[in-house]
């Protein structure tokens, strides 16, 4: 079994705890850093801008001198002992100046003053070698760590703030907009089935019913398609069926009409008619019928039935064109009574058609086998077979389509082709099921009701 899944509850809950802890991670690293500043600064501090005014610092008996500057950037004081013979500066030596790793071997402080400049100047030795800290600013050291350690605490808190985003992101964001990027998907009538979402166990959740959902979408608008297909294959079939039959009838009629035949030869062309009229008829009632089995709104009456009585009574009805064919039939229908639910008129039209198939199609076997099973707690089933030749595979997947007929050319003395269409749906409204399987040599209809 997998890793139990988290809700997003525990997810915010475990990024709440997250936060918390790195905060006071963040605030003790902080409190270190300044700590550490307060124990750097524990020598004597002296401030060179300060020295400037106080001729007693500490930083002029290490060597440090004040020298004030006027407008053109010339000494015109000096305050303790001056240690080169430089008058006159150029910016450029200003600026080289306040750079310690300048090779003059000096380092100055300098500020504005007046019109001019004034600047403490030190040599880099006596600057290294001091034990005094250098201050260069007019704030305490105290001050100065506690905004070191409020900036660190700030940037601790604002680097916080970014990995529990990410984190969220990762967990939440990211899932959401996968769902957002397959309803978009799906809106645009695409396929978009959204990878298993390793996030919180709702977000999981969520996008398996999406994919289901899709799933179920794409397999109805296939099976929409399908059913479109169907039923223009059906109307361009039904409509060549109707043409033939009534093609015939309106050209014998007009050969009565004109009297072109007589005698014996026009009662033939009235039976014809007849016999055409007939098919017709038999075309526009099976069409009926499979429309109305098709039609989800269409209720059949189910009532407890024998199930071998009813296969009794057909195979008694077709007995004769049973014989007539050539053909024997075998019977293996037990006595007792085999309880289905069923409504009894569509029932027996389905072992109708069955029959009928196998004596039209059967043209090169010798027997028909009919038989009722009911095993207890277990479905009836019913089985109608033929020694016939073996329907090919071509013809199976379209087996149980509207007319489609076993022989390999269409003809319309093949019947109406949509026997085996109706038995299936009629079994469907049952709620059971009608196969067909090639075993032991017979070909084999098995209904499970």
């Amino acid at each position: 079994m997998g890793r139990k899944k988290r809700g997003i509850f525990s997810t915010i809950v475990t990024s709440y705890v997250l936060f918390s802890f790195l905060l006071v991670v963040s605030l003790i690293a902080a409190i270190l850093i300044g700590g550490s500043l307060l124990i750097m600064g524990s020598k004597p501090i002296v401030n060179p801008y300060e020295a400037m005014d106080d001729t007693d610092s500490v930083l002029y008996k290490i060597g440090g001198w004040t020298e004030v500057l006027d407008a053109g950037r010339n000494v015109i004081q000096v305050k303790g002992e001056k240690k080169d013979d430089v008058t006159h500066y150029t910016f450029a030596e200003l600026i080289e100046l306040e750079d310690m790793s300048s090779e003059k071997g000096y380092t100055a402080f300098i500020e504005n003053y007046g019109d001019g400049y004034r600047l403490f100047k030190i040599a880099n030795d006596g600057l290294l070698s001091t034990n005094y800290t250098i201050e260069i600013s007019n704030k305490h050291p105290v001050g100065n760590t506690n905004t070191i350690i409020g900036i660190s605490f700030l940037i601790f808190y604002v680097v916080n703030i970014g990995l529990i985003s990410f984190y969220l992101k990762q967990k939440i964001s990211k899932p959401m907009k996968a769902l957002k990027q397959g309803i978009v998907a799906v809106n645009k009538g695409e396929e978009a089935i959204i990878p298993t979402s390793k996030g919180p166990k709702e977000f999981v959740e969520i996008h398996q019913s999406f994919n289901d959902m899709v799933e179920e979408l794409n397999r109805s608008r296939q099976e929409k398609q399908a059913m479109e297909n169907s039923r223009t294959r059906m109307l361009l079939n039904l409509s060549h069926d109707i043409k033939t039959p009534i093609s015939t009838i309106k050209l014998y009629a007009k050969a009565l009409r004109d009297k072109l035949v007589t005698g014996q030869k026009a009662d033939d062309y009235l039976w014809t008619i007849d016999a055409k009229a007939t098919r017709v008829a038999e075309l526009s009632d099976d069409m009926f019928t499979l429309l109305k089995l098709e039609d989800s709104d269409y209720q059949i009456s189910l009532k407890k039935e024998d199930a071998g009585e009813m296969v009794r009574e057909v195979c008694a009805e077709y007995y004769d064109e049973i014989v007539e064919a050539g053909l024997t039939l075998e019977l293996a229908i037990p006595d007792s009574f085999v309880a289905v639910q069923a409504d009894k008129k569509l029932f027996r039209r389905v072992i109708a058609n069955l029959l009928s198939n196998a004596v039209k199609y059967n043209t090169t076997g010798q027997m028909i086998i009919v038989s009722v099973k009911q095993l207890l707690g277990r479905p009836t089933v019913i089985t109608v077979s033929d020694d016939g030749e073996p329907i090919t595979a071509e013809t199976r997947n379209d087996l149980f389509s509207a007319f489609t007929r076993g022989d390999a050319a269409r003809s319309s003395s093949g019947g109406t082709g949509l026997g085996l269409s109706i038995a299936k749906g009629i079994i469907e409204k049952h709620n059971g099921e009608l196969h067909y399987k090639r075993e032991q040599q017979l070909n084999t209809f098995e209904i499970i009701i």
